[in-house]
């Protein structure tokens, strides 16, 4: 079965711990036991995170609205119904982005530096972003607590995530603003799990690109250089323990 990469490190780490998981589809959904009890694995949802807050984080309005109402450092934003007021967006921040709502990955991203790249989209469905460019760091947020950072590097202007690398940081080495920012973030979308990701300018300046309420897990294990942590483990704990307590 060709299972994403996210649950061959979940599947293995349950192994290891005993639990006798067992894959019940070819798409990331395992089995597991523990005390007579059985237990589901996904890896692309998770039990830390309930609907609502699993929403918040993937509808990209939703979460740039969240932010602006808390005042928290958000990118400029619209979502638009005619070329018209995209063409007003592009005029006043000369670079934008257009992305799908609910989209991710980086898939069916577009750069847009003049009005002939406008794509021919369904604008209803798309949000419109002033382009800031700077590094991209990624804050893994886990029980309320930070417990990894990342940059990720790639070439271009646009995430290509299958060239992307992974530079893990030491703990020394976090910007303690991002830690507590990204732990205010969280709460405020009532997330136990989640990566916080930002652009950080030139001048150091911050800005909120996306919360993932499902971020894969791999390169938190296995990062392209710099340490890893055993997030999978903590993981399967955790989620033991709200099994066994159900």
């Amino acid at each position: 079965m060709d299972h994403p990469k996210t649950a061959e490190v979940l599947f293995e780490e349950a192994v290891k711990m005993g639990l006798h998981p067992l894959w019940l589809t070819d798409y990331g959904l395992f089995s597991f036991q523990v005390e007579e009890k059985t237990g589901y694995v996904f890896y692309a949802r998770n039990m830390f995170n309930s609907n609502l807050s699993g929403f918040l984080a993937i509808d990209k309005h939703t979460t740039r609205t969240i932010l602006q109402q808390h005042h928290l450092p958000n990118i400029p934003f619209g979502m638009f119904s005619t070329q018209e007021e995209v063409q007003q967006f592009l005029n006043q921040h000369q670079i934008i982005v257009a992305k799908p709502v609910f989209g991710s990955t980086s898939k069916d991203v577009h750069m847009i530096s003049n009005a002939d790249e406008i794509p021919e989209i369904s604008f209803e469905k798309y949000i419109f972003e002033k382009f800031i460019k700077g590094r991209e760091m990624r804050y893994l947020v886990f029980q309320s607590n930070v417990v990894a950072v990342h940059e990720k590097s790639y070439e271009g202007l646009i995430n290509d995530p299958a060239k992307v690398k992974r530079i893990a940081y030491p703990k020394e080495q976090w910007d303690e603003q991002l830690v507590q920012l990204s732990q205010q973030i969280t709460n405020k979308l009532f997330m136990k799990f989640a990566a916080v990701d930002y652009l950080v300018d030139e001048d150091g300046k911050a800005f909120v690109l996306e919360v993932n309420s499902s971020p894969g897990l791999y390169f938190f294990e296995h990062p392209t250089t710099g340490p890893g942590i055993k997030i999978a483990r903590m993981f399967l704990e955790e989620t033991v323990k709200a099994i066994t307590h159900i």
